[in-house]
């Protein structure tokens, strides 16, 4: 995947990240012709005026290493693990904890109120279920995914899709939109939007995941691992 876009990178001859992020949507919605995508002052729209309609999902890992932070510890868990924004399906503002794990990525920065959670496909079957399961027809709602550039999140909101009819039939008559947020917390970073750290404090750096998606951000924005 990595190297895909390093072919990407070469052959528009781009050098600077800002023209990297604008290569990697287009690259990511190329790969996920049928992934919606939200852009990020939209997000941060809903965010604010309907955080209730919305449950936001951050894919954090997959099989490659990701350094640690120092004084982070990782612990073993699942390749994927997503986030759980804090606005629930029920309105009550209070997110579901359902297999919490430590993770690097999470630690540096994460959107404000979200937390952790192991999500391979059977685990975001069940989770999905039991969302569903206190639904009672209540219109339409939002599945937001995101990861640092969008590619792990198009993966998830994908899987999603493929997820929730089979589940949403039987358990409620609410229908949902997935969404991959465009360009990722790389884009979100740099437009400066609010994030948070692992003890809640505001912070303006991304962990880069890796080598290639580092070069997506500039050096103020770029977490030292």
């Amino acid at each position: 995947m990595a190297t895909q876009f390093l072919k990407e990178i070469e052959n528009a001859d781009a050098k600077k990240p800002s023209e990297m992020r604008t290569l990697v949507i287009k690259w990511i919605e190329k790969l996920f012709p049928e992934v919606q995508s939200v852009g990020t002052e939209t997000l941060q729209r809903w965010m604010e005026e309907k955080p209730e309609e919305l449950l936001i999902l951050r894919t954090e890992q997959d099989p490659s290493p990701v350094n640690t932070a120092p004084g982070l510890k990782e612990e073993a868990g699942p390749d994927r693990k997503l986030t759980f924004y804090a606005g629930d399906f029920t309105g009550r503002g209070k997110a579901k904890q359902q297999d919490i794990r430590t993770a690097a990525e999470f630690e540096v920065s994460h959107l404000p109120g979200a937390i952790l959670a192991a999500t391979e496909g059977h685990a975001l079957q069940e989770f999905l279920k039991a969302q569903l399961m206190q639904e009672h027809d209540r219109g339409r709602r939002c599945i937001i995914c995101y990861c640092t550039v969008g590619y792990r999140s198009s993966i998830a909101a994908q899987l999603a899709n493929e997820i929730l009819p089979q589940v949403s039939a039987q358990k409620s008559a609410t229908s949902f939109d997935v969404y991959n947020v465009q360009g990722g917390l790389v884009k979100w970073a740099t437009e400066r939007r609010r994030m948070v750290n692992h003890q809640e404090t505001p912070t303006q750096v991304v962990h880069p995941y890796s080598p290639v998606w580092s070069k997506l951000l500039e050096p103020e924005f770029k977490a030292e691992i």
